[in-house]
């Protein structure tokens, strides 16, 4: 029993970590973010997209709308 559970909880641990790895899981936050009009927090999660995936235009336009968002 306590070997499975070892191993369950060692599964769902890698489950996040890869999770964490993948920019749409920021770009998620960083438009939860934007709902809430918690600009700050949304750059922080737009800028992480944006290293894991440079290429995301959506983190970019997050990232800018919130720094317009600030002034």
């Amino acid at each position: 029993m306590g070997l499975a559970l070892s191993e369950e909880i060692q599964s769902l641990i890698l489950e996040v970590d890869s999770v964490e790895k993948d920019s749409a899981f920021y770009i998620e936050r960083a438009y939860k973010d934007l709902k809430m009009q918690n600009y700050t927090s949304m750059i922080a999660n737009a800028s992480k997209a944006i290293e894991l995936d440079p290429k995301n235009a959506k983190a970019y336009f997050l990232c800018g709308t919130g720094y317009y968002s600030l002034d």
